[in-house]
């Protein structure tokens, strides 16, 4: 289970890069901090491509499928809400 919400949070974090804009390998290698070899990063991107949510336009370059933009910021604003240090759980109380 925890190796599965570490995916998940990677994922996310490469989605939420590339809704700003096609980024590269390299720069989405970044964007997981170095915490990740490029192997598991094309296999989170492999991912994120069958479920048609990315696509890579060249080789080492990828971008978010234009249909999948808003439904992704949706996704992305509730991941947000919902992260760690929230207070959305508790109602009537405003995030710190």
């Amino acid at each position: 289970m925890k190796d599965r919400l570490a995916a998940l949070e990677r994922r996310l974090a490469l989605l939420a890069a590339l809704v700003g804009g096609p980024r590269s390998r390299a720069e989405l290698q970044e964007t997981l901090g170095g915490e990740s070899s490029t192997g598991h990063l094309y296999h989170h991107l492999r991912e994120l491509q069958r479920a048609g949510l990315i696509t890579q336009r060249r080789r080492g370059a990828f971008e978010v499928v234009a249909r999948a933009v808003i439904p992704l910021l949706a996704i992305l604003a509730a991941a947000l809400d919902a992260g760690p240090g929230t207070l959305a759980d508790e109602p009537g109380q405003e995030p710190e």
